[in-house]
């Protein structure tokens, strides 16, 4: 994740995707290092789980009440937000600006959330398949409706994933837009992992481990808050520097580098709405 914020972050100021070049400031960059840094440190001292995947009683886990309101929450949010932006929706009127600070951050975190729920289903399904059906020829994960909905929720939740990236990523700069989708995606992971699959467990036997984390979670927070400032000071300064506060083209061009795979849609999309 924090390869790809770099990475987006250099393309993007090189122009070396066509029609894409953004200039960046010594405070963008020093807000990408903070977010790259905590993240980095999100990964290697956050919660993590070193045991098997128990595959048979991972069905139960689903029950538990904190799982349960999470989940109610996330997907309400997820669908608010789907029902908001899709084509013809009766709630158009309340649409936010596509190049509004609300919109990057709404279809941010929606995007984040449902990357999130195809993480887990993805886990289970690779327990499934690979550990426990192909290595351990264990045939009964087949007849197992653990398996079966986990991977309807993968064929569900991931084109959500992607269509809600598309606006999040055509709605600014890829220097904020990415950072913001990957905080997003990596704390709704944290969430999932810590309510379903026990993953708060190693913190809570490591004082110093979770002192790391939460600094490191401080530190991504302070530099997506930076970012977005500087996003917002951005557009105020095309829109006063525009005739009439008009943003020009150049300034409104859609940045789709860190999903190609749906740049197209997105494009056209943002073209049509």
């Amino acid at each position: 994740f924090g390869l790809a914020i770099v990475f987006s972050a250099v393309l993007a100021r090189l122009g070396w995707v066509p029609g894409v070049h953004e200039t960046l400031s010594y405070a963008e960059w020093l807000s990408i290092a903070m977010v790259v840094t905590g993240i980095g440190l999100c990964s290697a001292y956050g919660p993590s789980s070193e045991d098997e995947l128990p595959f048979d009683e991972i069905g139960g886990y689903f029950g538990r009440p904190a799982f349960l309101s999470y989940a109610c929450l996330a997907l309400a949010f997820v669908f608010g937000w789907v029902a908001l932006l899709a084509p013809r929706s009766p709630l158009r009127a309340w649409r936010p600006d596509p190049r509004s600070l609300k919109l990057s951050i709404g279809t941010s975190a929606a995007s984040g959330i449902a990357g999130a729920f195809s993480t887990v289903f993805g886990k289970i399904v690779s327990e499934a398949i690979f550990t426990r059906l192909l290595s351990k020829g264990d045939t009964s994960v087949v007849s197992n409706g653990v398996t079966w909905a986990a991977l309807l929720g993968i064929l569900c939740a991931a084109p959500v994933q992607l269509w809600m990236l598309n606006w999040s990523l055509g709605s600014g700069k890829a220097a904020f837009t990415v950072p913001l989708y990957t905080v997003m995606i990596i704390s709704n992971n944290v969430c999932l992992g810590g309510l379903l699959l026990d993953e708060f467990s190693c913190l809570a036997q490591s004082h110093w481990q979770m002192a790391i984390f939460i600094t490191a979670l401080m530190l991504v927070v302070a530099g997506v808050a930076s970012l977005s400032a500087q996003q917002e000071g951005a557009k105020l300064k095309v829109g006063d520097a525009a005739p009439n506060g008009v943003t020009t083209p150049e300034a409104s061009h859609s940045v789709t580098i860190f999903a190609g795979v749906a740049g197209a849609a997105q494009h056209e999309q943002a073209t049509v709405e």
